[in-house]
């Protein structure tokens, strides 16, 4: 897939120690009709490429980003492991917060 509108870069490891330098993206929204847009989702090779849907650009934008969350989040349970930003590992949630839901306030 070309022309991504957003990515991220990643080094990401396979459960059997494959690494992959990679980068997950996002196409930018394209009309299909009056009130159906889609996006391309690639993901560097870690899994099939696949579209998201929205009644408009910023719907199948955010749709888009939430499917990656899923999907990586699906990889990181059977073995996976990613690395952003200068190899530092860290939680999904983070990097890729649920439609622009930031994680709560640790309780004390």
């Amino acid at each position: 897939m070309s022309d991504l509108f957003i990515e991220r870069l990643c080094t990401a490891i396979s459960p059997d120690g494959r690494t992959l330098s990679t980068r997950i993206g996002i196409t930018k929204p394209g009309k299909v009709n009056d009130h159906a847009w889609v996006c391309g989702i690639d993901y560097g090779g870690i899994e099939n490429n696949t579209e998201a849907m929205g009644v408009d650009s910023w719907q199948a934008i955010q749709t888009a980003m939430q499917l990656v969350y899923i999907h990586l989040t699906i990889q990181k349970s059977l073995g996976w492991t990613f690395r952003f930003f200068d190899e530092e590992e860290a939680d999904l949630f983070t990097l890729l917060p649920l439609m622009g839901q930031t994680q709560p306030a640790p309780l004390y």
